[in-house]
């Protein structure tokens, strides 16, 4: 059975996440590369508004993997499918984040 962790980004905390084929390590290591990619952003386009900032972390990796997919960079399903597994991840958060 996957262990269920929780885990915060920006402040908003996630419980009850678990992904097949990724140990609770794994799982918060992706948390915090998505954390340093909305600080990036964050400081690249001085937007403050976690709302936006999580669109554009998700276009962001959506877009890596379009051209990763489309360069032939991705070498197995399993790849493809862990990708699609983080995009997932980011529109979960949004999802949970609430309206103001």
């Amino acid at each position: 059975m996957k262990e269920k962790i929780s885990l915060s980004i920006r402040k908003i905390k996630l419980d009850n996440i678990a992904y097949d084929d990724m140990t609770p390590m794994e799982i918060l290591s992706l948390a915090a590369d998505v954390e340093r990619k909305m600080e990036q952003i964050s400081a690249e386009r001085n937007i403050i508004d976690v709302y936006k900032l999580a669109l554009y972390t998700a276009l962001d990796y959506a877009a890596a993997a379009a051209v990763r997919q489309s360069a032939g960079g991705s070498k197995t399903k399993e790849e493809n499918r862990h990708l699609d597994e983080a995009i997932l991840k980011l529109n979960n958060c949004l999802e949970r984040l609430p309206l103001e």
